[in-house]
């Protein structure tokens, strides 16, 4: 069961072990190598990766329709 939080309450924390899935494309941001050579400790994880874990965090914070609508509810403006 999902616990819809109030606005301003704080969100419970999820931890989660990132999975790199771009990390075969040689040459870029999200390569082991060439991250490194850019400064960071390893490949970087894409974009739709996080927004995934995200929406885990968002679901199970806010309820269901968390992306529905944002003109009701905790995350409305």
């Amino acid at each position: 069961m999902t616990q819809v939080l109030e606005r301003d309450a704080a969100l419970t924390p999820i931890r989660l072990l990132p999975i790199n899935s771009a990390a075969d494309s040689k040459g870029s941001i999200h390569d082991d190598e060439k991250a490194r050579e850019m400064g960071y400790r390893g490949g970087l994880v894409s974009g739709s990766t996080i927004l995934a874990y995200m929406s885990r965090l968002m679901y199970a914070s806010f309820g269901a329709d968390w992306g529905v609508t944002m003109t009701s509810g905790p995350l409305a403006g």
